[in-house]
């Protein structure tokens, strides 16, 4: 009973995401026969079908643009800043390797966090010694944290290296770097030059904000890891490199592991079933079709590829339930039991969507009238709802607003978590502080508004390219309505950076033609003013 369940929710998402795709993409699928191919003939008489990547170009573009315009505008010394580390970037990319650059970002990260002396404080701490304890052989311990594949991870290094402080600074430079190097595996596929891959590489693994934030034990670097692996896997599906079914069960253990990282990495497994079931030639319009078989044919393979990673994703995502079940946790269908207090945080319009011990308190989480974890979680999700249904309005408003620009604003507090405790001079703290944030605002406003530059061009010539764009904006969606936090935007800044340096790679390699303009702008004025 449970597989052909199992198997009527299978057909089920491959066939709404392969509507989907035919809305926007109506040449893809067409086949007068079949039910299968009926669904998709309908779905792509949608009014939107020409005109879909375009709008959600535009959503993206008005989404991220307003998020830009509340977190305060750009200075001119924060654009000098940001292009002197794109000139860096860049002058790196032409004289240097991938894997000199990615030893430089990962000793550069680890120095830093030994200079800073930082120690674990918050969720850092939990999850420093959760890791630590899951290395001593208590299996219990991922399953009450917040994330048990972040745990994994950094027990796997504690295991290897021991205890010490140092050694979550290790494992998180090696999951920024690593993440790195699989981007630039991933966008060799896609493109031919590697001096732009190495460029684009290069702004990952030199980025201010991930070496500020790779001394503290979090979910963060493990999370950009393993979307920088499932980025590079479905990139090997597109090529046709890899062996079945290897290849598409690594991609549901991969976007398994995403989701059991951070809720929003569902978004993950959809967008690989999208890609797989789409083909290769809606992606790669120059590939040759499979010789001698019928467009049904490829349909069902591709819905048989997709059935393969949705049973691998749903194999870890039921040994994770059980496994808590075991462990005295309950059966735990997300990452966080603590799920309905993020809700209740997001929706708390004193706080600005954030952490804050009244919600805590009111909801029965802790204080005189502490309740059992289940009780407590009921009642917070009562509370948040009762806030959004009793006054819709401000909730939207606060949401689109205030919430926003929580989520992507340059919180000070990012550097404080990431510092720790630390017992040093206050003076030397502060112009520390002062020096590295600069540079690191620099890089994020900057590279910040060159996104919202690559958006104009996919709203002015939609491409394949168009996902990059809209991913940042639907990992955002998830805070309308959790938990904010300034370093939450972590996860959807690789995307920001990556998309950032194709577009200006683009305008550099393009500088002959806009300065050929501005001679000629220059030569028809003189002319006008001598006339």
């Amino acid at each position: 009973m449970f597989l052909v369940l199992l198997r009527l929710v299978v057909h089920f998402i491959s066939i709404a995401a392969l509507g989907l795709w035919a809305g926007i993409y109506p040449e893809v699928y067409y086949h007068p026969k079949g039910t299968q191919f009926t669904m998709l003939k309908a779905a792509a008489r949608l009014p939107l079908k020409r005109q879909g990547p375009r709008a959600l170009a535009v959503l993206a573009f008005l989404y991220l643009l307003s998020a830009f315009i509340q977190s305060g505008y750009v200075t001119p010394t924060q654009i000098i800043g940001g292009v002197l580390w794109l000139l860096l970037c860049y002058m790196l990319s032409q004289r240097l390797g991938i894997v000199t650059v990615l030893a430089l970002s990962f000793a550069i990260s680890v120095l830093w966090a030994i200079v800073l002396e930082s120690v674990p404080t918050h969720d850092s701490f939990n999850f420093n010694k959760s890791a630590y304890l899951l290395s001593s052989g208590d299996f219990s311990q991922p399953f009450f944290s917040k994330s048990a594949p972040t745990v994994a991870y950094y027990a796997v290094f504690h295991w290897l290296l021991g205890s010490e402080h140092v050694t979550g600074y290790i494992a998180s430079a090696a999951a920024w770097t690593g993440g790195a190097a699989f981007v630039y595996r991933t966008i060799l596929h896609c493109i031919d030059d590697q001096r732009m891959a190495r460029f684009i590489s290069f702004g990952l693994a030199l980025c201010p904000a991930f070496v500020i934030f790779s001394t503290t034990p979090s979910s963060e670097p493990v999370y950009f890891l393993l979307s920088a692996i499932c980025a590079w896997l479905i990139s090997r599906h597109l090529i046709r490199r890899g062996p079945f079914p290897y290849l598409y069960v690594a991609l549901g253990l991969v976007t398994g592991a995403l989701f059991l990282t951070r809720t929003n990495g569902i978004l993950a497994l959809l967008i690989c079933l999208l890609v797989i079931g789409v083909g290769r030639e809606a992606f790669l319009p120059k590939c040759d079709r499979a010789s001698g078989a019928s467009d049904e044919r490829r349909f069902r393979r591709r819905l048989a590829l997709c059935m393969v990673v949705v049973a691998s994703f749903m194999s870890i995502w039921f040994a994770h339930g059980y496994l808590a079940w075991v462990s005295g946790q309950g059966f735990q269908a997300t990452s966080s039991p603590y799920g309905p207090v993020n809700l209740l945080f997001g929706t708390s319009i004193h706080a600005n969507g954030r952490y804050n011990i009244p919600d805590l308190e009111l909801a029965g989480y802790r204080g005189a009238n502490k309740l059992p974890l289940a009780q407590a979680n009921e009642k917070a999700r009562k509370i948040a709802v009762e806030r959004i249904v009793g006054n819709p309005v401000d909730f939207v408003r606060f949401a689109l607003t205030d919430k926003v620009s929580q989520l992507w604003d340059k919180d000070y507090f990012f550097f404080n978590e990431a510092a720790g405790i630390r017992n040093r001079n206050v003076e030397l703290d502060q112009w520390v502080q002062y020096r590295v944030l600069a540079g690191r605002d620099s890089v994020y406003r900057v590279t910040f508004l060159l996104f919202l530059v690559f958006l104009v061009r996919e709203i002015w010539r939609p491409s394949r390219l168009l996902s990059l764009g809209v991913i940042p904006f639907l990992y955002s969606l998830p805070h309308v309505l959790v938990e904010v936090a300034a370093r939450y935007h972590l996860t959807m800044l690789p995307f920001i950076i990556v998309g950032s340096m194709l577009i200006a790679n683009d305008l550099w390699s393009r500088r002959s033609e806009w300065l050929a303009v501005v001679r000629r702008q220059r030569l028809t004025w003189l002319d006008n003013r001598a006339a």
